[in-house]
């Protein structure tokens, strides 16, 4: 399966929804670009690849079985690291207790 444009989110969401291309390489090839730059950009302090790759494969699973999906399922993201979370490292760890209650 071919992937839609890396740059037109709006497209590889249609092409995942439709059975063109998966979610999975999608995120594959966006986690395969992110381990590439990140020597030189220095973007990201952690990768949660077997996350990711989970996530993708779930919403494979809903488009095989048509179910309806979210607005950006199968869409890959970035979290900057001021963002509180309940999981990896933050510059907001003091609020992640509050995301955790």
């Amino acid at each position: 399966m071919a992937a839609a444009p890396a740059h037109d989110l709006t497209a590889l969401r249609d092409a995942v929804a439709a059975g063109t291309t998966t979610a999975e390489s999608v995120c594959a090839g966006v986690l395969d670009a992110a381990r590439k730059a990140n020597p030189t950009i220095n973007a990201f302090h952690e990768l949660f690849e077997e996350q990711a790759m989970a996530a993708a494969r779930k919403v494979d699973a809903d488009v095989r079985a048509g179910r309806p999906l979210p607005p950006l399922a199968g869409m890959p993201i970035a979290v900057k690291d001021n963002i509180a979370t309940t999981v990896g490292r933050t510059r907001s760890e003091e609020h992640t207790s509050e995301l955790q209650s």
